[in-house]
């Protein structure tokens, strides 16, 4: 009994986080932006951003862990990107998909003063289900800001 016990925490803690079920918006997968469709990932995240003046940047993170971040010169284009691989250990990993589960059901208000020379946009995907969280600018408040900083943040160290 106690070994049957041992296993099953074994195997529950092997698994990739999930993101939560429930209730949160969605769109097809197939309805996001033609131009990250093949960017995207079959689970996990994806936050861009960059301007005019301002060097793209852009984030890939599966649930099993995998990290890419990409950063292009400033004026540069997101073919021009070089790209840097990491894996997130699961404690991170947990921490990151759970504060993009609140992102991704957060209800947030308009912006109501868009900026013209820069944007960032969140995408989750979660097989046939994603959903588009756009800053028309930075995103500012809530999980969404929050994550995008953490996301940076890992992408960095």
């Amino acid at each position: 009994m106690r070994r049957a016990a041992v296993v099953l925490v074994l195997l529950a803690c092997a698994r990739h986080p999930e993101f939560a079920r429930g209730e949160r918006p969605t769109v097809p997968r197939d309805k996001l932006p033609k131009v990250v469709q093949p960017l995207l990932p079959g689970r996990g995240i994806y936050a861009a951003g960059g301007g005019l003046t301002s060097a793209p940047w852009r984030i890939r993170l599966t649930l099993a862990g995998e990290l890419r971040a990409g950063t292009a010169k400033a004026g540069g284009s997101f073919v021009e990107m070089t790209e840097r691989i990491k894996r997130l250990d699961e404690t991170t990993l947990r921490g990151v998909i759970e504060l993009a589960d609140r992102a991704w059901r957060e209800q947030r208000e308009p912006n109501l003063h868009p900026t013209a020379d820069y944007d960032e946009i969140l995408i989750f995907v979660d097989g046939k289900d994603g959903w588009l969280v756009e800053g028309y600018g930075p995103l500012r408040g809530g999980a969404a800001e929050e994550l995008v900083a953490r996301l940076r943040k890992l992408s960095e160290s």
